[in-house]
């Protein structure tokens, strides 16, 4: 969607083992990717989170603000 905040949160617990690591993905309140077990951090591969826009090329004009992302350690 163009002309509005989204607003992203990202669950994730890095392991390199399968039954340990996984995913789950809000935006804007509303669950995008269910509660996913898998190797968030294999260990032959760094890993690392970034935020940003990804696209094709194109000659048009792109503005993206990034408004205070917050990571978060939760420890057990």
């Amino acid at each position: 969607p163009r002309d509005r905040w989204l607003r992203f949160r990202l669950h994730i617990r890095w392991s390199a083992d399968p039954s340990e690591g996984f995913v789950e993905l809000w935006m804007n309140g509303g669950r995008k990717i269910g509660f996913t077990r898998l190797a968030t951090a294999p260990s032959d591969n760094d890993h690392y989170l970034r935020q940003g826009i990804y696209r094709f090329r194109c000659s048009c004009r792109t503005i993206v603000y990034g408004d205070a992302m917050t990571v978060k350690q939760v420890v057990p």
